[in-house]
C-alpha cells in the first residue's frame, strides 16, 4: 500500500487496452527513474520535443509488443504533458525502446540521449485522458 502511494506521487499510471501499463513521469526525477531505472529493455519510451514528461509503455507479457492503441494513448499522454502540448493540439513524439536510452555524463536530471529511435508518432492533446486509472 505505501509503495503504491509513493509511486502515485511520482508517476501517473494508465492501463492500455490489452493489459499494457503506461507510466507518465510527474517531474524530472520521476522522468529519470522511468527511463533509467524502472524500464525494461523492450519497454517503449516516449517524449515530446522540448520539456515534458517521459512516458513508458510496458506490454502485458514479455513476448508481446504493446498494441497500436496503447502506443497512441501513450503518445497522446506525452503530448498532453509537454510544454508544446500547452499551445498545440498535435505534437511530434520521439519513440524508442528503453534499451536505446543513455544518460549523458554531466547531463541534468531527467535528460536522456536516444541512441536508436523508432518511427516517431503524433500525439493529440485532446485525445489524452484527464486522470490516471
Amino acid at each position: 500500500q505505501q509503495g503504491k502511494s509513493a509511486e502515485s506521487n511520482r508517476f501517473m499510471r494508465f492501463d492500455g487496452p490489452e493489459g499494457e501499463i503506461i507510466w507518465v513521469g510527474k517531474n524530472r526525477q520521476a522522468n529519470e527513474e522511468l527511463a533509467m531505472k524502472r524500464s525494461n529493455p523492450e519497454d517503449v519510451w516516449m517524449h515530446a520535443s522540448g520539456p515534458g514528461s517521459h512516458v513508458l509503455v510496458r506490454s502485458a507479457t514479455k513476448l508481446s509488443a504493446p498494441s497500436k492503441e496503447a502506443l497512441q494513448l501513450a503518445a497522446n499522454l506525452a503530448a498532453r504533458h509537454s510544454k508544446a502540448g500547452k499551445t498545440a493540439s498535435k505534437v511530434q513524439i520521439t519513440v524508442a525502446h528503453a534499451k536505446h536510452l543513455r544518460k549523458p555524463k554531466g547531463a541534468p536530471v531527467g535528460a536522456v540521449l536516444v541512441t536508436q529511435a523508432l518511427p516517431s508518432l503524433t500525439g493529440f492533446t485532446d485525445q489524452a485522458p484527464d486522470a490516471a486509472n
